[in-house]
């Protein structure tokens, strides 16, 4: 998977339809150029209301650990902002969306507000900008703007009526983006949580926000993932970046590359990812996941329902985000836009009872 701040995925080709233009436009023109309001914690100014949900024909599956992911009612069916022009296909809207920032950076942009007045939930990751050292965030360099960037994300969930947001500092830090550098990670995530404490935003002091730690398919499978690990107290869930690319990063950028192999196995993708979560008795978000088109023109649509199927399987997943758009600098394409047949399975798989759940507090 391409990061996306090294390697962000670039904006939406021009080629794209008049139907996911308009869709875009729409969500910009509804933005509120104003900031979020920000009462005090423990100010009665903006109490969350219940939160309205769809009516399913049998209640999905519970979870025994669901406080502590904010999420009722199955598990939340998501993806990036590149698949939200997609939610009339979908026939649903997506109940969270993945969004990224860097530190000096101010919550919400204009996107994300529009995301936010429709009652959709964010897992918002907060990253340091190029030549930004973990130190400088421990030593308390950044704490002003961190505060308020905190600080806008509580209000804004109280405004928006959103019972749980969720906060994910400098993700796939095995990445070595700011090198290899666990204990680093470890201390800077430790302080921006004793932040948030500070301000008593965290869902443990009856606030919104949600602590998600985010690694690779990758760091589980070289079996690092325990060296950047915070703890269970700092950590609300576990979150997993992973994708059927079979080379693609590899690939000339541009050359939409089709992998010639079978996809990789769901089991295999997740697998290890579901064995830590489970030992640390925590939630998991597969918090972007994707897969290239494949030899055949059913390829990613079977992916995706073998995805599904393996879900089923796992009630330690809380939730499935997935992650449509193009790579920048490679030739990983894992946007669904144009693909009838995994938009279809795509569909289907937002749909399952599994994907019926809500945030809340």
């Amino acid at each position: 998977m391409p990061h996306p701040h090294v390697d962000r995925p670039p904006l939406a080709q021009r080629a794209r339809s008049v139907r996911r233009c308009t869709v875009v436009l729409a969500i910009l023109i509804a933005a509120s150029l104003a900031g979020c309001e920000s009462p005090p914690p423990n100010s009665s100014a903006h109490k969350p209301s219940t939160p309205k949900t769809s009516v399913t024909k049998r209640s999905p599956p519970t979870h025994d650990i669901a406080p502590a992911a904010g999420v009722r009612g199955g598990d939340l069916f998501g993806g990036n902002a590149g698949l939200v022009p997609d939610s009339t296909a979908l026939g649903r809207k997506l109940a969270i969306v993945r969004t990224y920032y860097r530190i000096g950076e101010s919550f919400p942009n204009s996107s994300d507000r529009a995301l936010m007045e429709t009652g959709i939930t964010l897992v918002v990751s907060l990253d340091l900008p190029p030549g930004m050292t973990y130190a400088k965030v421990t030593d308390g360099e950044e704490d002003g703007v961190i505060r308020d960037f905190l600080q806008s994300m509580f209000s804004c969930a109280r405004q928006y009526a959103l019972r749980a947001i969720y906060f994910s500092f400098e993700h796939e830090p095995d990445t070595r983006k700011h090198g290899a550098d666990p204990r680093g990670f470890i201390g800077a995530w430790d302080h921006v949580h004793s932040l948030a404490i500070s301000l008593g935003v965290d869902w443990q002091q009856g606030g919104p926000i949600h602590w998600v730690w985010v690694l690779t398919e990758q760091a589980f499978a070289q079996g690092i993932a325990r060296q950047y690990w915070p703890g269970s107290t700092v950590v609300d869930i576990v979150g997993e970046d992973a994708y059927n690319t079979r080379g693609c990063k590899h690939a000339r950028p541009g050359s939409n590359f089709v992998a010639s192999t079978p996809p990789i196995a769901p089991s295999q993708l997740f697998g290890l990812a579901v064995s830590f979560a489970e030992s640390e008795r925590k939630p998991l978000f597969i918090t972007e996941w994707g897969s290239v088109p494949g030899p055949s023109s059913l390829t990613r649509s079977n992916f995706i329902r073998a995805v599904g199927a393996y879900v089923q399987t796992q009630h330690i997943v809380f939730a499935l985000l997935y992650w449509d758009d193009h790579g920048k600098g490679n030739g990983c394409d894992y946007s669904i836009d144009n693909d009838r047949p995994a938009l279809h399975a795509m569909a289907e798989l937002a749909h399952s009872v599994r994907l019926a759940g809500v945030p809340y507090g």
